[in-house]
């Protein structure tokens, strides 16, 4: 092979890395940019049976995500924050005053100063060097863990990584790729358990755009992809887009019987009009025909209690309310044909009133409202007249 031979090829060579650079950043700046992105390309054909847990870890939290043997909700949440601890600043000693010079008139120089007789005269410039500041402490963290169920938003997760797809894949990167998708130094990992062992990944940097993704490697491979920031976003997000806040899954216009009790008090419920937002009501079985404003607003607030917190069963400072809490009410919900789709159940304790639901869904007792609970507890007997 010639000279000429080489340098042909050798032009070849690099207009084929030049063609391969510029289509790489036609790719990055359509990301970038939010461009349309393909259809999503599977790398882990994972079923939903497969999967096991999945957990996300920053520099500030730590998700932890339990999914159920079954499948179907509920799937418990654990998150721990790191939390920055706040202390006051140490207090400075106050600066001595200056002593006073002799000339400021008889008796002046020496008032309040023993007499020892060969003392020296003590100057205005003798004052004492003001108190050193305090060495600035290092900072504190402590860790706040919250367990809760999971909403819809991490059903979403479970069905973007069963199976596993990605919006882009790069290959192995270099060092200065590496640089510049943030993953040389990752600031977060994704690892999803699975019944055989687990898959993970490193997380970089984030898009920007309409459709904004995250950069993630992949430890098995050593590949680098584009993962749909739904995944990443929501686990991130902790608690405020993890958490369920609806005591249900069922739709409101599904239930279409209801059953209310509280203590020997029992009425029993129908759903009128309930395909119809603006038009359901509730109303009494005995009477359907006649709207009861007194049913019918009660209903109106129980549909207004959401869980504001799962309180933790193991925090001595605030007892389970199942242990010293008064039940309220239960009710009871059934789908047309009779069939059973859940319930609620109300109860008060403490001093301010404090207020506890629990569901189908919940399993365990959550914290609800209080203004809720006061007005729900306060018309409770309104509804059985």
């Amino acid at each position: 092979m010639n000279i000429k031979t080489l340098a042909v090829h050798g032009i070849l060579a690099v207009l084929a890395l030049a063609a391969a650079y510029l289509a790489w950043r036609h790719d990055r700046t359509a990301v970038d940019s939010g461009e349309e992105l393909a259809e999503e390309i599977e790398i882990a054909g994972f079923t939903r049976a497969d999967l096991k847990t999945i957990t996300y870890r920053s520099e500030k939290r730590t998700v932890q995500v339990e999914l159920s043997e079954s499948g179907e909700p509920p799937h418990w949440v654990t998150v721990t924050t790191k939390l920055r601890v706040r202390t006051p600043p140490a207090k400075r000693e106050p600066t001595p005053p200056e002593p006073v010079s002799g000339d400021g008139g008889p008796g002046a120089g020496d008032a309040g100063l023993p007499e020892t007789g060969d003392a020296a005269p003590i100057e205005a410039g003798d004052a004492a060097p003001p108190a050193p500041r305090p060495t600035p402490e290092e900072p504190r963290f402590e860790e706040k863990t919250l367990r809760f169920v999971g909403n819809k938003a991490l059903d979403e997760i479970v069905k973007r990584l069963a199976p596993l797809k990605v919006s882009r894949r790069f290959g192995k990167l270099g060092s200065e790729q590496l640089e510049e998708f943030e993953l040389h130094e990752p600031q977060a990992s994704l690892v999803i358990g699975l019944a055989d062992g687990e898959r993970s990944f490193k997380v970089g940097g984030r898009t920007f755009g309409a459709g904004s993704h995250y950069y993630v490697l992949d430890d098995s491979n050593g590949e680098a992809y584009l993962m749909s920031s739904k995944i990443i976003r929501e686990l991130e997000g902790g608690q405020s887009r993890l958490m369920q806040r609806e005591l249900h899954r069922f739709e409101a216009s599904d239930a279409a019987k209801a059953t209310v009790t509280a203590g020997d008090q029992r009425r029993s419920l129908i759903h009128r009009n309930r395909h119809n937002l603006r038009e359901r009501v509730w109303v009494d079985a005995g009477d359907p025909e006649r709207v009861n404003k007194a049913v019918s607003g009660w209903m109106g607030q129980l549909g207004r209690l959401r869980a504001l917190s799962y309180p933790d069963p193991d925090d001595s400072s605030e007892p389970p309310p199942a242990l010293d809490a008064t039940p309220l009410f239960r009710v009871e919900y059934a789908d047309q044909e009779g069939a059973n789709l859940g319930f609620v159940e109300v109860s008060r304790t403490g001093t301010p009133n404090r207020y506890y639901g629990r569901s189908e869904l919940t399993g365990n007792w959550v914290a609800i409202s209080r203004p809720v609970g006061d007005e729900l507890f306060s018309r409770l007997d309104t509804f059985f007249d």
